[in-house]
């Protein structure tokens, strides 16, 4: 996967998740829509954590400690008293954007084809390749804020 690839690919999902979270107050980000579901909070605390193992990825500094950030791993352990302000999660969702289109844009091509154990498949998978999968990953909790605003009395951010 080259930067440029990337830096597409991360550019769509931090768009998809500047104009889904807007209107989004916190009260509404603690809103569960379904009974074992995630909410809003979680979803852009865990995708802002995941966000940090990116810039790791990247030889960049994290916005926050992933490891302070426990209650968004799974979702045992978030509870509305531990919620992080969703508008601060917001301004580190937009710095970590910028630190991620500065580490990739630094990355060599060399450096994104090296490969790296796997945490989660037990094998090897390029660095870029690594960061992609992060990407989708994000992509995919991204959409499901899309989906959440209706339901949250919000109209849909992106009109097809």
């Amino acid at each position: 996967m080259t930067g440029k690839d990337l830096l597409a690919i991360f550019g769509a999902s931090d768009y998809t998740f500047t104009v889904n979270i807007a209107d989004i107050t916190h009260e509404m980000s603690l809103q569960t829509l379904a009974d074992g579901g995630s909410c809003v909070n979680w979803i852009t605390g865990h995708s802002l954590r995941s966000r940090q193992y990116v810039l790791k990825l990247l030889g960049m500094d994290f916005v926050i400690d992933p490891e302070t950030m426990p209650q968004y791993v799974g979702g045992e352990g978030f509870t509305n008293e531990n919620a992080l302000p969703i508008d601060e999660m917001t301004a580190m969702m937009k710095e970590s954007m910028s630190l991620i289109t500065r580490g990739i844009a630094k990355a060599t091509q060399e450096s994104l084809d090296e490969d790296l154990p796997d945490p989660f498949m037990g094998r090897t998978v390029s660095r870029g390749r690594m960061i992609g999968l992060y990407c989708f990953h994000e992509s995919y909790h991204m959409g499901q804020i899309g989906m959440m605003r209706r339901p949250l009395g919000l109209e849909g951010a992106i009109q097809v």
